[in-house]
Formats: C-alpha cells, structure tokens, sequence
C-alpha cells in the first residue's frame, strides 16, 4: 500500500488562471514595469483570487504558480533589482537543459539587457511577484512554500528579506509582515548549487554559493504557495508505514507549538470514497515526550482490501 508523506489534505497539481495585470497595478504596488512585450493571449497571472487553493477548517494553501518577473544575477547579489526584468514560468527548469531524458519546455521572455547572455551555464536568477493575502487568514500563521527548489533560495517580501529556503523544498514564515487583505511583492533569488554547496549554506551562505559542481535542474522546479496554517499548535507533516506482516500502520507525525506541561492525544480515520473504515486514537503524550520533534505510535491494523498487481485500485 503507497501512502502520502503528508495527508493533512490531498494536495493536486496546481491549475492555470488567466487574469491581465493593468500597467497602473504594477506600478503603484512597487512592481518594476517589464520592458518585454508578452505575445497575444499570454499574461502574468497574480489575482489570487483566481488562483487553485486547497482548504480545511484550520489550514489553507493559495497556488502562486504561473508566469513571474525573472532576470539573471549574480550570486552574490543582495538587492532586488528595480528593472531589466523579464518573464520566466514557476513552475520550470531554467534553460539549458537538452539531454536525452528531457528538453526545455518553457519560454523565456527576454530583456533587452540580458537579451545575449548564455542561460544555460546560468548559477543565479531572480524571481518576482506580487501577491495579496486572503481577508480570511487572521490568527494564522503564513508561510511562503515551495515544494521543488533546486537549489538555494533567499526570500525577500517588499524588498526586506525574511528568510532562505534550500533543496529540495521548505517554507519560510512571514507572518509577521503578512495583514490579510495586504498587498506585498514577493521576490526571490535562486541560486544553483550542488549538494555540497547546499549542505555547507547552513553554516555560510556566501561560501557555499562559490562551490563547483555541475546541477542540471535549476531553479523553481515545484509548484510554489502561499499557506495558513494553525498559529499555536499545529501538525507539520506525517509519515505512515503499514505492514501486512504485522498488521500495523504506524503513524509518524512531526508536530510543532506544543505548550510544555499540556497533554495532547492524535486522532486518525481512514476512509474509502468518503466511508469511514476505520478510526484510531493516540495514547496522551507531552511536549517531552516528543522525539526530535515528532511522535509515532502503531496501532493494529490490517485492511480489508490489500493490493497487489492484481488490484492496483486498492
């Protein structure tokens, strides 16, 4: 049985929307005017409104996917550029990419500036758009998530930065300059580096962007959102292991602002097109009792319907 690394909701590929963005929008909300005509029928599309979104009682998630502001940098850079942007699709590699599993798939539209330069040994690029915060998301916590990065990424919210995100994926909080109801220009700087590079960023940043290594699939390679979640205590993500042998499925769940001397007890249902099969209740444990951060427990179970090659429906 194949199960989800995190079931909070069944999240889907996200859906395009079309909506054209007025000159006078992107101006007044500090967005820099793209000198790069787009061809008829395409637009960047930023109406959140429009956008997919998943939802629960206490969780959302807004897709920000679709056409960005996108020009080359230098990997040192630490300014949002205020011109000489382009237009780059989120999700997709950057250009270069021409081997035999597979081939660029997405347009680059160029600036004038930039027009010449060779994208495909590119190591820096940034990324830029605006976006709104739902009126619905007071008392939430609001985090930026991108859920393929290849590899580094600094996060920067209305020219400030706020927070790094490093391969393969992550979320950086922004709670904190995030009213529901704002307006905010969302920007990135994405750096390719190869593991090494990646792992040696969490001590130093600007010497782990100097490390040599060839990466293939570069940049915003996922889809990217916007998501509330729980400001208190709050799930995080979520490991099942089920076993025939044993007739166990074991629960692994990483949870987060758990208050200390506060007992807590998890709650799980399965269900089958919407029909409760089966429902399981944790034992009551503590913030201490906690395992880097996370708690497991296996209760007995084996389901009705098994699969195999024969029943790949189940």
């Amino acid at each position: 049985m194949r199960t989800p690394s995190v079931p909070q909701i069944p999240w889907k590929p996200c859906r395009a929307v079309a909506v054209l963005l007025a000159l006078g929008l992107l101006c007044s909300q500090g967005i820099a005017e793209p000198n790069v005509p787009l061809p008829p029928g395409v637009h960047a599309v930023w109406d959140l409104s429009k956008a997919y979104r998943q939802a629960t009682p206490t969780r959302e998630r807004v897709c920000l996917n679709g056409l960005w502001l996108w020009q080359p940098a230098k990997k040192d850079a630490e300014q949002v550029p205020a011109d000489g942007w382009g237009y780059f699709k989120v999700p997709g590699c950057w250009p270069g990419i021409n081997d035999y599993m597979q081939k660029d798939c997405q347009t680059v539209y160029t600036h004038p500036s930039w027009k010449g330069e060779n994208l495909a040994g590119l190591r820096a690029a940034w990324y830029q758009r605006e976006l709104m915060v739902p009126d619905g998301w007071a008392g939430r916590r609001i985090a930026v998530q991108a859920e393929y990065l290849n590899s580094y990424a600094a996060v920067f919210l209305d020219g400030k930065k706020v927070g790094e995100l490093r391969f393969p994926a992550g979320e950086v909080d922004v709670t904190s300059l995030c009213a529901p109801g704002s307006k905010h220009v969302l920007s990135m700087l994405v750096v390719a580096m190869p593991l090494a590079g990646v792992m040696q960023s969490y001590g130093d940043t600007a010497s782990a962007k100097e490390v040599k290594g060839t990466v293939e699939r570069r940049g915003l390679c996922g889809d990217v959102y916007l998501v509330a979640t729980p400001a208190a205590e709050r799930i995080d993500d979520i490991r099942l292991e089920t076993s025939v042998r044993k007739s166990t499925i074991s629960i692994d769940t990483a949870l987060l602002g758990l208050k200390a001397g506060k007992s807590y007890a998890l709650r799980a249902r399965i269900e089958d097109g919407g029909r409760l099969v089966k429902e399981f209740t944790s034992p009551r444990f503590k913030a201490e009792d906690l395992k880097d951060g996370r708690y497991a427990f296996a209760p007995s179970w084996k389901a009705d319907k098994l699969w195999d090659l024969h029943t790949p429906e189940n």
